[in-house]
């Protein structure tokens, strides 16, 4: 079996992920959906936080291996937002509160409007089932 060699920088992988998210936000606010696409979308971007998250934990012990404590705790401050809406969304979804997973996932958008995304791509395909992932994954 050969090794699998990662080409994106963790900065990178956390700036498509952004994307992906800012997309979805997008198709959320430009039109009407229905409650079950709702879901969808809210645990797609629970989803996505929770591996925003492990990716910021992950470069900060890296760089707190090589003694660069303020480095790590600079980007851990920078990026405290995610675990907190994370997991201000996983209480509301586990409790089924599908408007209080939405006004979080409001507050995104001060971290996700100044995101540039091209003006036809969509992310509807990417969070579509996400809600049974979840569900499963718990």
């Amino acid at each position: 079996m050969s090794r699998i060699i990662q080409t994106d920088s963790p900065a990178q992988y956390r700036e498509k992920l952004l994307k992906t998210l800012a997309s979805a936000y997008r198709d959320y606010k430009e039109e009407e959906m229905t409650e079950a696409q709702q879901k969808d979308l809210c645990a797609f971007a629970l989803l996505t936080l929770k591996v925003l998250s492990e990716s910021i934990d992950r470069t900060a012990s890296a760089w707190e291996k090589r003694d660069y404590w303020l480095k790590a705790d600079r980007l851990r401050n920078a990026w405290k937002w995610t675990s907190k809406t994370y997991d201000e969304m996983h209480a509301a979804l586990i409790t089924n509160d599908v408007d209080a997973a939405l006004h979080s996932l409001n507050k995104l958008s001060v971290h996700l409007d100044s995101i540039t995304l091209p003006k036809k791509s969509s992310g509807r395909n990417l969070w579509k089932g996400a809600w049974k992932k979840w569900k499963h994954g718990k």
